[in-house]
């Protein structure tokens, strides 16, 4: 059977690569440890993206929030459009929210939880 994939799926997808590469590549990320970008949602007429990002700590990141952390991000929101921009031909760059995904910091206190239950 062939899968039938929406316009949006499949910019979603590009965008959430385009945006890991930028955040890895290009930002200066020092402040706030590795950011991982876990998942993008997309608006269905392309204008909105919801960019779902998660932090490995370093030793010099772990003294900043998530919030705080959200909040260093979200202030090279233009520069990463940019840049985008230049990485993917689309009428128009989607507006970027970044979002915090605590997915794994539950994940690590349910796994604490059922280590201490052994």
């Amino acid at each position: 059977m062939v899968k039938v994939f929406k316009r949006s799926d499949r910019v979603a997808s590009e965008l959430k690569r385009q945006i890991s590469i930028i955040l890895q590549k290009d930002i200066n990320t020092k402040q706030i440890g590795m950011v991982v970008v876990t998942d993008l949602q997309i608006s269905p007429d392309l204008m909105y993206s919801k960019v779902f990002v998660s932090f490995l700590n370093t030793q010099s990141s772990e003294a900043l929030t998530p919030a705080e952390k959200i909040e260093i991000l979200t202030k090279q929101v233009p520069y990463i459009r940019s840049l985008v921009a230049k990485a993917i031909k689309l009428r128009v760059v989607p507006e970027i929210k970044f979002i915090y995904d605590d997915s794994a910091d539950k994940y690590e206190q349910i796994n604490q939880v059922l280590k201490s239950v052994k």
